[in-house]
């Protein structure tokens, strides 16, 4: 249920953003199709497909902010690791990290998301070791981070996993 509000806003959202000629005209149709069927974990594969397609929308624009295609696949993955459960969830985002880092690099909300679920997931089951690499991760870039996470659009359940998380950075 607390996932509702998020989900509706995000999959109301309709397309893509991009040009038409340059993208197909619905290619994320078979992840809303999963997600409208609650199947987010569908959902989620079939748009990390799409995202890691050469026909892929842009995942920031120009000045680093989400673009709708971003922020769906942020969604999707937080929507997902309920269905997915805490290991299959942390084989998920490693894979989804591990392309972000090589295409995108240190973006400031997928890059955080997949670390934050990462964190948590390693907590989870009991790895001290992966849940800390996570967390060092997000630790280093804070700053970058904090304010974007802050946003009344994340949610105040999105803000609070942040903080937990966090709340044992170095100042």
């Amino acid at each position: 249920m607390r996932y509702s509000l998020l989900a509706a806003l995000f999959l109301g959202l309709g397309g893509i953003a991009g040009t038409a000629a340059a993208q197909p005209a619905n290619p994320d149709a078979k992840a809303m199709e999963c997600a409208e069927n609650g199947d987010f974990i569908c959902a989620l594969r079939s748009f990390s497909a799409f995202m890691m397609s050469d026909q892929a929308a842009p995942l920031e624009n120009p000045d680093g902010d989400l673009t709708v295609a971003g922020a769906r696949w942020e969604v999707f993955v937080r929507l997902a690791v309920p269905q997915l459960g805490n290991l299959a969830a942390r084989n998920e985002v490693e894979r989804l990290l591990e392309f972000v880092r090589a295409e995108y690099g240190d973006t400031r909300y997928m890059y955080a998301t997949l670390h934050m679920v990462r964190a948590e997931t390693c907590a989870a089951l009991g790895d001290a070791a992966c849940a800390e690499d996570s967390k060092s991760a997000l630790c280093e870039n804070l700053e970058n981070w904090a304010a974007p996470f802050a946003m009344p659009a994340q949610g105040a359940e999105m803000t609070e996993r942040v903080k937990a998380v966090t709340s044992e950075c170095e100042e």
